[in-house]
């Protein structure tokens, strides 16, 4: 609760294996996390108590991360919280991101790359660059999601009352043809409950992977199993 980071980027560039990395907080099972206040919050069993309130970033971020093995590692990041197993709520990110990532799933969002607790009131203000690509370290390939949001890359449960005000831009012409699947939204890329009040207010633009199977686009949210 009221956590802010005021003006210390936040830069990562390196090659790391899929068993997890620790940055800014915490890593997660099979694949890294970055966030502009902690990487991770939440235990690995899920724990409702867990909340994330009153929490900004002010500092630009940029990300590079490789990954060692491509299969099971996946990499989040977010300008406040890269995964979260927690609820959020009153947090925003005022910073810049540029994120790239070789790895076997890219997640991504302004506030939050994957949540899987309630959230409300989140806002980004940041501009977003991402960068999903191809082949990673060892001879692996990007063979997993693609999840991307102005606020929250992935979120699986409700997220009310929540705001994109900066443009974000996806850049994935080098992705593999084996990447299942990318969900790209001005709010959120994939959902999955209820989502009312949320606003976008920034252009989205998408440099489409010929590779990927499919893609879904959408100005609030770009893949939806749930209520809007």
């Amino acid at each position: 609760t009221d956590c802010d980071n005021l003006e210390g980027k936040v830069y990562v560039k390196g090659t790391f294996a899929s068993g997890g990395l620790t940055n800014a907080g915490a890593g997660c099972e099979g694949g890294a996390s970055f966030g502009g206040v902690v990487g991770q919050v939440g235990p690995m069993a899920e724990d409702a108590a867990c909340k994330v309130s009153n929490c900004h970033n002010h500092a630009d971020m940029e990300i590079y991360s490789w990954m060692s093995t491509g299969n099971g590692s996946y990499s989040f990041t977010g300008g406040v919280v890269g995964y979260a197993k927690a609820v959020l709520e009153n947090c925003s990110n005022n910073g810049d991101m540029a994120v790239e990532g070789k790895v076997g799933g890219f997640y991504a969002g302004g506030v939050v790359g994957s949540a899987t607790r309630g959230g409300k009131s989140l806002i980004n203000n940041g501009n977003l660059t991402f960068k999903p690509r191809r082949t990673v370290e060892g001879g692996g390939q990007l063979n997993g999601d693609i999840r991307l949001g102005g606020v929250a890359g992935d979120f699986s449960t409700s997220l009310t009352e929540s705001t994109n005000n900066s443009a974000m831009t996806v850049i994935s012409e080098d992705v593999d043809k084996k990447a299942k699947q990318m969900r790209v939204g001005g709010v959120v890329g994939r959902g999955d409950g209820g989502f009312s009040g949320n606003v976008n207010n920034g252009k989205v633009s998408v440099n489409q992977a010929s590779g990927t199977t499919g893609i879904t686009l959408g100005g609030v949210v770009g893949w939806l199993r749930g209520t809007i």
